[in-house]
């Protein structure tokens, strides 16, 4: 009995080549590519694995060679991503601004990383954002791996600082968020609703929040040097 091929047509009804042939790295990465997709638009109680085989061209059978579960290749997303995130290596990046005191580099580094992040690859913030309503495990490891090591940084660079007494001593704890959540916001504002607020380019977005939260912050300036500040900033605006 001939096996029945996947097969993909293109909008002009011309039959496209499927990864099914290929070597096996490819495939997996064709395979996860596609979930990525699927999964970010109905989620991983919404999606089957029919449907990922259907779209990556490949068929059922295909994809359980490389992941025995969907659980096990939701899991793989997650390994990849954070890979790509790279907080790890944001937070090499900026020893020497942390060491420098660099107040307003290290925080508009970390905003213009995430704003950065997300517009590269706006189907895992939709990912993030379907596996925390669903209450799945991806965004409590995704918040491990990526999150936590990046809050715990701020948090104890802000403390740093309020001892030195150039912060004010807010709750540590609050300021993170405060800072992080606007960030993220956003991106999930852009990303996710589709509505542009801020009218602003990424890198001069990045630097607007940093200028908010750190005027906020700073416990060494007097009224009149923070009022010449903001007026320097809205006659260059």
């Amino acid at each position: 009995m001939m096996r029945r091929v996947s097969r993909r047509v293109d909008a002009a009804g011309n039959v496209v080549s499927g990864p099914e042939n290929g070597s096996g790295s490819l495939v997996r990465q064709q395979i996860l590519e596609t979930a990525i997709r699927l999964f970010a638009q109905k989620g991983f109680r919404g999606t089957t694995t029919k449907e990922i085989a259907l779209a990556a061209g490949v068929n059922g059978v295909t994809i359980f060679r490389h992941f025995a579960t969907k659980q096990e290749l939701y899991s793989d997303i997650l390994d990849v991503k954070s890979r790509e995130a790279g907080v790890t290596t944001w937070l090499d990046e900026v020893t020497d601004l942390a060491e420098r005191r660099d107040d307003e580099g290290l925080f508009q580094f970390f905003a213009a990383k995430i704003l950065e992040h997300y517009r590269r690859d706006p189907d895992f913030l939709r990912l993030r954002l379907y596996s925390s309503l669903e209450g799945h495990e991806l965004a409590q490891k995704y918040r491990e791996r990526q999150v936590c090591p990046l809050f715990r940084f701020l948090r104890s660079y802000i403390a740093k600082r309020q001892r030195e007494g150039a912060f004010h001593g807010w709750d540590p704890d609050i300021s993170v968020q405060t800072f992080l959540c606007a960030v993220y916001n956003h991106a999930i504002c852009l990303y996710f609703h589709e509505t542009d607020f801020i009218k602003l380019a990424e890198d001069e977005t990045a630097k607007r929040f940093t200028e908010v939260f750190l005027n906020g912050m700073r416990a060494n300036d007097r009224p009149e040097e923070q009022a010449k500040r903001n007026r320097g900033r809205l006659e260059s605006s």
